[in-house]
């Protein structure tokens, strides 16, 4: 009971965390703030990670860990259909996927262009996929038609 109340502690944390970091970016992410909006003292927020950018790299893990399997799932499940079914099909999965976690992505974005570096794994997965998709269509062009849709993406998010 004990293990859950401090794992649950811990989520409330990480979901302040991204909750202030969508609103103010990472650089502008204080502890201050992401324990104000935790409702827990800056001293307890310590108690769960040492300092920000643990926390910061702990958002990452705790997001990541919830979308690459909604991800990975996309891919597979469309993966049987003709080319723009396919297509179609995985676009629409995975701006659902982005869609529940659009304050997480927005931090994730932000982040490629900040110091603060979190490079966008997810990214790299809808990239491949995409890439994958696209070759037999466009051959060596699909890199910068996959770019393109991510950049499509980010312009959502």
């Amino acid at each position: 009971m004990r293990l859950r109340a401090r794992e649950a502690a811990a989520a409330a944390i990480l979901e302040a965390a991204e909750e202030v970091a969508s609103q103010r970016g990472l650089e502008a992410t204080s502890t201050a703030a992401i324990a104000a909006r935790a409702g827990v003292a800056v001293g307890t927020l310590y108690n769960y990670f040492p300092d920000r950018d643990s926390l910061i790299a702990a958002l990452f893990k705790y997001r990541r860990g919830e979308m690459i399997p909604r991800i990975a799932s996309a891919a597979d499940e469309v993966r049987h259909l003709p080319f723009a079914e396919r297509f179609r099909a995985y676009i629409n999965k995975i701006a659902r996927v982005f869609d529940a976690y659009r304050p997480f992505c927005r931090v994730s974005i932000a982040s490629e262009a900040s110091k603060v570096r979190g490079k966008s794994m997810l990214m790299q997965l809808v990239h491949d996929e995409l890439v994958d998709m696209l070759a037999p269509r466009v051959g060596d062009r699909a890199d910068v038609y996959a770019l393109m849709i991510y950049g499509a993406f980010k312009a959502l998010m």
